[in-house]
């Protein structure tokens, strides 16, 4: 599929009913919040989120830390693949300890910027000093989890992550099962305006998320709305992605990695 050339990290979201796909970049949205009941297709977008940027984006570009408190979904899959920033967090001391650090290089990259005089990470690396800075894709699966047990640092660290992390070029893609406030408090609302509903339980949980009923009548296995820049609430499909092809994604992202070594 072709990404506009404007497009720093492109996503394809899905396919509205008429079968045109919508493709958004995570760069200017830059934040996504992501609420889906079991089987209703939130994990298979992020598969899909985390394979389309180890596919088409090296680990100089993108680098991953991926949060995974079941166990469930990410170890399996991506606990070699060369673009992670650190390994897989699946406990909530882990998770504080690399929200902490991704906070500290968020803050070095900024203080970094002011002193040579760029307003952000794509200033820097368009100009190009000798070095140049990936892109940090924080993606958590079950972000509940880790606000029940660590909410005194995940809240005040997240909501400033979500307020400069743009710039700096963090990004976060907060998942959970259920967006209540005490999930998804008003200090995280109000930072993070992308906002992505798989089939919810509840019509409140969809005002929650979106502002507007309607989640709660999906029909689940990747059916989501999309609330886009504008406001407007998109219907779109997200597509399917086999263990197979997960499998060979990261492992040409591994053979791609130690050839770029070897060389």
């Amino acid at each position: 599929m072709h990404f506009s050339d404007n497009m720093v990290l492109p996503i394809v979201l899905g396919k509205i009913p008429g079968g045109q796909s919508v493709i958004r970049d995570l760069a200017r949205i830059p934040q996504l919040l992501i609420a889906g009941a079991t089987g209703s297709g939130k994990s298979m977008f992020l598969h899909n989120l985390i394979c389309s940027f180890a596919q088409n984006d090296s680990p100089e570009q993108v680098r991953f830390v991926l949060m995974d408190p079941k166990r469930v979904e990410f170890e399996y899959y991506y606990a070699k693949l060369p673009h992670l920033y650190s390994p897989i967090v699946h406990s909530e001391e882990q998770g504080v300890t690399v929200l902490k650090r991704v906070e500290a290089e968020m803050n070095r990259r900024l203080a970094a910027f002011a002193e040579r005089g760029y307003r952000s990470i794509d200033d820097f690396n368009r100009v190009g000093e000798g070095e140049t800075l990936p892109r940090l894709v924080v993606v958590v699966d079950e972000f509940s989890d880790f606000m029940v047990h660590a909410n005194e640092v995940f809240e005040p660290t997240v909501s400033r992550i979500a307020v400069m992390g743009r710039s700096a070029g963090v990004h976060l893609v907060l998942a959970t099962s259920r967006p209540d406030r005490q999930v998804f408090p008003d200090s995280i609302m109000a930072n993070i305006p992308g906002r992505l509903a798989f089939r919810l339980s509840r019509s409140a949980d969809s005002r929650r998320l979106l502002g507007e009923d309607g989640a709660e009548e999906l029909l689940g296995r990747g059916d989501a709305l999309l609330k886009d820049s504008d406001g407007t609430i998109i219907r779109l499909q997200v597509p399917d992605i086999q263990d197979e092809v997960i499998k060979q994604i990261v492992d040409s992202a591994i053979a791609c990695d130690s050839e770029r070594i070897k060389f």
